[in-house]
């Protein structure tokens, strides 16, 4: 056989590479209530909901005497009554921004304002104008956006690379030039079909509001950089059914190996088996060796087989 360069196989640090797509959704890890119809702001939106006489809940039907009755004790002057009437009503569930409106104003409110209690987005809106309330009824659902989540579609042969709680670096066609950081908080119990991919969920947080849903993002994902047994990642032949390196013996002979594989970076391969520390593997004009040795009937040497039952 003609002679060819070898490389020997050698265990070193190989740089996990994991990459997937992805796009920005509502984390709705953040929800709270409220019943505006806009964007709501860090402070949260003041919003009016007027509630009818015949539909008010028994709390709110104790608000009308109540409201009078801090109004009176406020225009005695006894700081220590109006502070007790001040707090009879925020236990009513008056919020303290209307309770203020109520003394600033001298007179009774009707109308009930909400405050979120946090900023965000509408995910859905239960309420609308003339409708009648029930006690315990969800208004609205209000998602967060101080974190957004990420959903990365993983291959599913590389899914099991991906650990809940591992970092990750996102990087938006929105932003360029910038990483955003986040961590893997779910992968998703169910493969796509369609492109056999796996749903990894990723937290990023979102300072500044500047991600919003829909977003379109690269992920890249990984554990860093382990020990692996690598070889140069043209050493592999890829018959379509089996990987195949061709070793050299050291005295110009060359046989066929076959090998399983691992993960790829930087012009290396992994070999998860097939091959032992310190073999010589042909680098370059491994096709040529390949072709000469099933022209001669040289055996390809199995997983699992020792290097001395190797042919020479």
């Amino acid at each position: 056989m003609r002679r060819a360069a070898g490389r020997d196989a050698n265990h070193a640090e190989i740089r996990d590479g994991l990459r997937a797509l992805g796009w920005t959704v509502l984390d709705l890890g953040t929800v709270g209530g409220g019943c505006p119809d806009v964007l709501v702001g860090a402070e949260g939106v003041n919003v009016l909901l007027e509630i009818k006489d015949g539909s008010k809940p028994p709390a709110h039907r104790r608000l009308r005497p109540a409201q009078r009755e801090f109004l009176a004790v406020q225009r005695t002057g006894n700081a220590a009554l109006a502070s007790a009437a001040r707090q009879r009503l925020m236990l009513l569930g008056m919020p303290p921004g209307l309770v203020n409106a109520v003394a600033r104003s001298g007179r009774v409110h009707d109308v009930t304002t909400l405050t979120t209690p946090s900023g965000g987005v509408i995910d859905t809106l239960d309420v609308r104008p003339g409708m009648t309330l029930a006690m315990g009824q969800p208004l609205a659902r209000i998602v967060g956006l101080g974190s957004v989540w990420l959903d990365a579609a993983v291959p599913e042969a590389r899914i099991g690379d991906v650990r809940p709680g591992a970092a990750v670096t996102a990087d938006l066609t929105a932003f360029p030039g910038e990483h955003f950081p986040g961590r893997v908080q779910a992968i998703l119990p169910t493969a796509q079909s369609e492109s056999r991919t796996v749903t990894v969920r990723v937290e990023l947080q979102n300072r500044g509001l500047r991600l919003r849903p829909g977003m379109f993002a690269r992920v890249s994902l990984g554990r860093g950089s382990t020990p692996a047994l690598l070889i140069p990642t043209e050493a592999v032949i890829r018959t379509g059914k089996r990987a195949i390196v061709m070793l050299s013996t050291g005295d110009g002979r060359y046989h066929p190996a076959e090998v399983q594989i691992g993960r790829e970076s930087g012009g290396r391969t992994e070999i998860v088996a097939g091959l032992a520390e310190g073999e010589k593997v042909v680098a370059s004009g491994q096709f040529l060796l390949d072709s000469e040795a099933s022209l001669t009937g040289i055996p390809v040497r199995a997983i699992g087989a020792s290097a001395t039952s190797s042919p020479k």
